[in-house]
């Protein structure tokens, strides 16, 4: 007998009223306008890191489990669909209204 190496992986939960729950690894990948982003964990939530490796943006849980999203100087709410996309849900000022803009998910 010969000892081996323990491989361990960590994974988070997302659920939330009525959606289904989904499993973000310590990495995803998204795409939003043609560009691709990675999420990635930290001790508090995610960072969201565009394709040229730059912080894009942070993720904070809330209590009833969606997100505040934060990039720039915009601050957003976020969550996860049932298909794993992340979307995200900001207030317009000169509209009055709300955007809505879908980070699709890349599967593997």
């Amino acid at each position: 007998m010969r000892t081996t190496p323990v491989a361990v992986t960590t994974s988070t939960t997302v659920s939330g009223d009525g959606i289904p729950t989904q499993e973000i690894d310590r990495s995803s990948y998204y795409t939003l306008n043609g560009q691709r982003y990675q999420f990635v964990t930290d001790k508090t939530g995610y960072r969201v890191i565009s394709g040229d490796n730059q912080n894009f943006g942070t993720m904070r849980r809330t209590s009833n489990n969606n997100y505040i999203y934060r990039s720039g100087t915009t601050t957003s709410i976020g969550y996860f669909d049932k298909d794993g996309n992340f979307v995200v849900e900001s207030y317009d000022d000169k509209t009055d209204g709300v955007t809505v803009q879908t980070y699709s998910r890349v599967r593997p």
